[in-house]
């Protein structure tokens, strides 16, 4: 059956029907029981006792086998794997090439994760820790924001072995340090098993999330599936990305309010009262709206997530304002995210979490790059105008480096006749290394003015649950 005495495989001859497989192999029957698998079809295997030879008319070492340990790690490292799992069986030695401890393997996972271990994810080697966790999960890793409802998410995924966590990420302010509330986990166990579990049926009273003796609030079976725009975590308790994230934005708005009116003296008091009522008036109605119009098909069962860019690298815009993800002040409505980015000739704010007025995903402002006007000067509120965040005191000393010229979206309550206003733009100085970008915009109409903070990768690692944060000072 072409084997052949002292262990060689048989060569079929020339005249061997040769039929193109999969991936671009050739495939040459050498019986009906034995199939050679190779990339030219000039180039024949042959085999002995721990060692691979390739043969191009006589035999010799196999020229893959002998090359420095370091390209071979990077020929590794590009295949898939099931590529990678047949080279390891083609003998003794690429097995060996293969599983050692620095080898591809190893490479692929610390491509995802720096310094990552197989321990601390119950996994008993870098092969397994690729196959089971990093391959299949991996790319959940980063920055997301949600596809469904007019609050919208944004959502942070981080690796913390042996589990990847996925938090929706809020502010009090813009100026506060981040806050987050669970969304959904996936833990790994021994032996390949995998568990993933939602988080947004749980009140966030702790930093468990649930209170003791409250099974209802507890975690509870879910599935993650990636595709080709993101991905979608699929619930089977109908938990409601959308109704979630409008709890979340509650929940921090009230410990705002709390703080500002601890704060503020007398003659703040009743604007502080004014505004966050306004809030809850607006809040509520709109809770009734959406029950009122069936939630315009928003999905319960599931939610649709894609993938935001890096917080680091590639952000140049062209002007003194870098392109990224900003935190920004929309008075009752708090503290919202959007997205910098260049369009053309213009610079394009995209919300990533929206209000009843302007929904997530619509364009909040956007500005023309040829408006531009550097100069360096002391900033002057206009007169007449308010900032839609906090008291003026904290914002004193700012200094502008350049201005533009734009647009910005309003809308009345449930984002109806939607219409584009004038706005104005002020960059302001950084004032000193470590400091972080922050620019305002003048809406013209609105006689308010808006501040926006850039986001780093710091500030998403740094970030606490916003339970941690709640001052409940009488």
């Amino acid at each position: 059956t072409g084997f052949r005495k002292g262990g060689d495989v048989g060569i079929p001859p020339a005249s061997t029907p040769a039929v193109r497989g999969d991936e671009g192999l050739v495939r040459r029957a050498v019986s009906p029981h034995v199939e050679l698998l190779y990339p030219f079809p000039e180039l024949a295997f042959s085999f002995r006792p721990g060692r691979a030879r390739i043969a191009r008319g006589h035999a010799m070492e196999c020229a893959l086998l002998r090359l420095p340990l370091e390209v071979f790690d990077i020929i590794g490292d590009q295949l898939q794997t099931p590529e990678l799992i047949r080279l390891a069986a083609c003998s003794r030695g690429a097995r060996e090439l293969v599983l050692r401890e620095s080898g591809a393997w190893r490479a692929k996972c610390e491509r995802v994760i720096p310094g990552v271990e197989p321990e601390p994810w119950h996994q008993a080697d870098w092969a397994r820790l690729w196959i089971n966790v990093l391959e299949p999960y991996g790319d959940l890793l980063g920055l997301w924001s949600g596809k469904d409802g007019p609050y919208g998410s944004f959502l942070s995924v981080t690796a913390r072995a042996p589990k990847i966590l996925a938090s929706s990420v809020l502010a009090n302010r813009v100026t506060d340090a981040l806050n987050t509330v669970p969304v959904f986990e996936v833990g790994f166990q021994a032996g390949g098993r995998v568990s993933k579990l939602c988080c947004r049926s749980m009140i966030p009273l702790d930093q468990g999330g649930h209170q003791e003796g409250d099974e209802d609030c507890g975690p509870h079976e879910a599935d993650i599936v990636l595709n080709e725009t993101g991905f979608r975590l699929t619930c089977c308790e109908d938990c409601g990305q959308d109704r979630f994230e409008r709890r979340n934005r509650k929940v921090a708005l009230m410990n705002r309010f709390v703080q500002d009116s601890n704060d503020a003296d007398e003659a703040q008091h009743q604007r502080i009262h004014s505004f966050y009522f306004h809030y809850l008036n607006e809040s509520l109605t709109f809770d009734l709206w959406l029950a009122e119009v069936g939630k315009r098909g928003l999905p319960d069962s599931f939610a649709d997530f894609r993938k935001l860019p890096r917080l680091s690298g590639g952000w140049e815009s062209g002007t003194r304002l870098p392109l990224g993800i900003y935190k920004g002040s929309y008075a009752s409505h708090g503290v919202e995210f959007v997205l910098l980015h260049r369009e053309g000739d213009r610079l394009v704010a995209t919300k990533i979490t929206g209000d009843p007025h302007i929904w997530a995903g619509s364009v909040t402002f956007r500005l023309e790059l040829s408006s531009e006007v550097r100069e360096e000067e002391n900033f002057v509120v206009p007169e007449g105008v308010a900032w839609r965040e906090g008291t003026s005191d904290q914002w004193e000393d700012l200094t502008t480096v350049s201005k533009m010229a734009g647009e910005g979206q309003i809308a009345q309550f449930g984002y109806k006749d939607p219409q584009f206003v004038p706005v104005s733009v002020y960059v302001f100085d950084r004032g000193g290394e470590g400091q972080p970008q922050r620019f305002g915009v003048h809406w013209l109409s609105l006689e308010g003015l808006s501040i926006f903070e850039r986001l780093e990768s710091e500030d998403i690692e740094k970030a606490t649950h916003l339970m941690n944060s709640i001052k409940l000072e009488l």
